[in-house]
């Protein structure tokens, strides 16, 4: 399947905890080339070294643009009480298009992703994941019926290296596909907060 990743406006990469998101995050990166890639708060900068990718501390609004930008684990970064960060991720939901920004969610709580962010999402990574937990309604949980319609929602399950793939832009049907690892990839990128001698998470 040809796919253009560097086309996607906002990439959300969901999935429970241990389902390779993280990884996945970093694969995406490693097919949009055609542009500067930086991760937002990285809990240990140094791990990108040998990456190719950025850290930047801070969500500047006005300077980001012909880029691709990743947000991992965003619930921890945007909690739901803090207006001012979350103005600044909404603003840059809307400047994607004029900016020219591939924006990458990927997160372990569904909950985080509510009805006026779906709107902005144009592609869908969704890894392992416990369905009866996804609430009602919700595009992820279209996506998986649409995909196994044929199966009991207890039986949906994905191998780590694999994942369902929808973008509105440029598939008809949910796919499913293998996600490799980059070839930088360690243990310790795929924790990084296990590794990390400063870490603020922000409790809400």
């Amino acid at each position: 399947m040809s796919f253009a990743w560097n086309k996607c406006k906002i990439i959300t990469v969901i999935g429970d905890t241990g389902s390779g998101k993280t990884a996945c995050g970093y694969s995406i990166l490693d097919r949009i080339s055609d542009r500067p890639k930086y991760i937002l708060n990285h809990p240990v900068p140094d791990l990108l070294n040998d990456t190719g990718i950025k850290n930047i501390k801070d969500l500047d609004t006005d300077s980001l643009q012909d880029c691709a930008l990743w947000i991992d684990e965003p619930q921890l970064i945007f909690p739901k009480y803090d207006k001012r960060n979350n103005d600044s991720l909404l603003m840059l939901y809307s400047l994607i298009r004029q900016k020219d920004i591939v924006l990458i969610l990927s997160t372990s709580d569904t909950r985080w992703i509510n009805k006026g962010m779906e709107a902005y999402i144009d592609t869908w990574v969704i890894k392992d994941l416990d369905f009866s937990l996804i609430k009602q309604g919700s595009t992820i949980k279209k996506i998986i019926s649409t995909k196994y319609h044929n199966i009991m929602p207890s039986g949906f399950s994905m191998n780590k290296n694999e994942a369902i793939l929808y973008c509105r832009n440029q598939l008809d049907r949910p796919e499913n596909i293998k996600i490799p690892l980059p070839v930088y990839w360690s243990e310790k990128l795929s924790k990084p907060y296990k590794y990390s001698k400063d870490v603020n998470i922000k409790v809400f």
